[in-house]
């Protein structure tokens, strides 16, 4: 009302939409025990996947990118790949991947 002596207020509000994040699809590859086994990228085996990630093995400790697989013996070995929104309030969870 134009006579109301009353005075109008207003407030505002905020809403973020965080992205997601996509760790990709993990894959495999084999190797022969006397191949040089001091460079391999983990990265290489995942298709699709966010950069800025973490890799840890199967005890979740972690490991670089490219590792340096050397000093392993005979076996399977698997490794996670993690990623996770940049923004630590992001309301988006983490994704993972496996490579073998």
């Amino acid at each position: 009302d134009a006579d109301s002596e009353c005075v109008s207020d207003n407030t505002t509000v905020t809403i973020i939409i965080d992205g997601t994040v996509e760790a990709g699809t993990g894959g495999s590859d084999r190797f022969c025990i006397d191949e040089d086994l001091s460079s391999v990228s983990l990265f290489g085996l995942v298709t699709g996947g966010d950069a800025g990630g973490v890799w840890t093995d199967a005890s979740d400790v972690s490991v670089s990118d490219p590792i340096d697989l050397s000093s392993y013996t005979a076996g399977t070995y698997v490794f996670t790949y993690t990623v996770s929104p940049e923004d630590v309030d992001s309301e988006c969870p983490s994704d993972n991947t496996t490579v073998s």
